[in-house]
């Protein structure tokens, strides 16, 4: 649970242009209440590490990621690394593209929001960019340099018509990357690109494994350390997780696979990431879950169900977004019934109440909090949560930086400055949701304030 920070550690923390929930504050306040702290979860302290956007509309800045020690994230003009506490803008519209007589104009939004997942990896950071003559391609940089072009424009399809038009959630591992390419008349599928050129490894003309049907949509792919491809296809008969290895596709997960607490078949499966020879999914409906599956297929675990607990609420999951891995861990938001989502860590059979909506934060009240799919790395993680002040009718958005265990964090001065702040505020008025589950879900409503916050 979060708390508020006393008023001397407020003028410090305002001072440095950051606000932080220090680990002392809460066993304090609750020293001086003549309640007993609570030292079996400590509480997690935020760091706040970005400029504060005023009432802006989720797509305009991306979902945070922290990997390697460095966390990036997007906004419509510009991408954003460094280490926790000193990131600073990477790259701008204004920047050249490698090996072109062009500049970006922005960084590619996934119809009416930026591509949210960006990604790291031993590649340095992958994104989708555009240039101002209106070609989209995929480029790597690595420390604050660009390493090279993934994909360009007007690279035709692989067993395709015409050129890629479009590209979405592009991600690198060694000397490959996997992304979603679009095309022409509706042409879509998942490709891995390499020095020596660009594959297919599904596309809306392929079958499904064992059975009489064409895929007829893809989401996030990834690439395992052995090379093979791990996607999410979708056809007919629903959403499942499918493996790409030497020119074979293969079935991980589908409506054909049992979840193992229920013994009922998986409604669908959506991945959020690879580790140690784990592939890791969410599922809904009927199998409402956190699982993974060896990269294999020989065998399939859950971790969080919806027979869950919340501790926070005192109630069961009913609903799972977004997810993280790291060392076995699972950083996740979920929600109970008729509740907004919240943050939560799944840990050895264990669920922690991370950030809450409601908590004290900043001066005012969290009322709402995201993470991605690359949000937790050893005792810190990141999260996008927006802050609502006295006026119900407006809010302040944030990437801060959250500590599972208190007092690994260092202030220092690592806020943007004003003049890097100026250009962001072109920006709209309204929260929009952006959820990983599917658009008609009841628990995808808009944010509801809370009301002016107490002082």
């Amino acid at each position: 649970m979060s708390t508020l920070i006393t008023k001397p550690e407020k003028l410090l923390a305002g001072a440095l242009g950051l606000w932080i929930l220090l680990p002392g504050a809460a066993a304090q306040a609750a020293t001086e209440a003549g309640v007993a702290p609570d030292t079996a979860t400590p509480p997690v302290q935020l760091i706040r590490i970005s400029p504060v956007w005023q009432s802006a509309p989720v797509g305009a800045i991306g979902l945070p990621s922290l990997t390697g020690g460095v966390v990036r994230y997007a906004t419509e003009d510009a991408l954003f690394e460094g280490p926790p506490l000193a990131v600073r803008a990477a790259i701008r519209t204004s920047t050249w593209i490698p090996e072109r007589t062009d500049a970006y104009s922005f960084f590619e939004r996934d119809l009416d929001r930026l591509n949210y997942d960006l990604m790291g990896s031993d590649r340095g950071m992958t994104f989708v960019g555009r240039s101002r003559k209106g070609d989209v391609g995929i480029y790597s940089i690595q420390t604050n340099k660009q390493e090279r072009a993934w994909v360009r424009a007007h690279t035709a399809i692989p067993e395709g018509t015409g050129n890629f038009e479009r590209f979405q959630f592009p991600f690198t591992q060694g000397d490959a990357a996997v992304f979603i390419g679009h095309g022409e008349n509706g042409q879509k599928g998942v490709y891995r690109a390499t020095k020596a050129g660009v594959e297919r490894v599904a596309d809306a003309s392929t079958l499904v494994p064992g059975r009489e049907m064409s895929f007829r949509d893809f989401s996030y792919a990834r690439i395992l350390s052995n090379g093979a491809v791990v996607f999410t296809g979708y056809s007919v008969a629903g959403s499942g997780l499918y493996k790409y290895q030497a020119g074979e596709l293969s079935t991980l997960v589908d409506r054909r696979t049992t979840e193992p607490t229920t013994r009922q078949p998986y409604a669908g499966a959506l991945l959020v990431g690879a580790e140690d020879g784990w592939v890791y999914f969410t599922s809904f409906g009927g199998t409402l879950s956190i699982g993974r599956v060896r990269d294999d297929g020989s065998s399939v675990e859950t971790l969080v169900r919806d027979t869950t607990q919340l501790p926070d609420l005192n109630a069961k999951v009913g609903a799972i977004n977004y997810a993280s891995i790291q060392q076995g861990r699972v950083l996740f938001e979920a929600a109970a019934k008729g509740n907004e989502f919240n943050l939560y860590l799944w840990d050895k059979g264990s669920v922690r109440p991370l950030v809450q909506r409601g908590a004290d934060l900043a001066g005012g009240k969290i009322v709402a909090v995201r993470s991605g799919l690359q949000a937790l790395q050893g005792n810190r993680f990141v999260c996008l949560a927006d802050v609502q002040g006295e006026d119900p009718g407006s809010f302040q958005r944030a990437v801060y930086l959250g500590e599972l265990t208190p007092g690994g964090a260092t202030i220092v001065n690592a806020i943007a400055t004003k003049t890097e702040e100026r250009s962001w505020f072109r920006l709209g008025f309204g929260p929009i949701p952006v959820f990983a589950r599917e658009a008609g879900s009841s628990t995808n409503s808009a944010i509801t304030p809370l009301g002016p916050a107490k002082p």
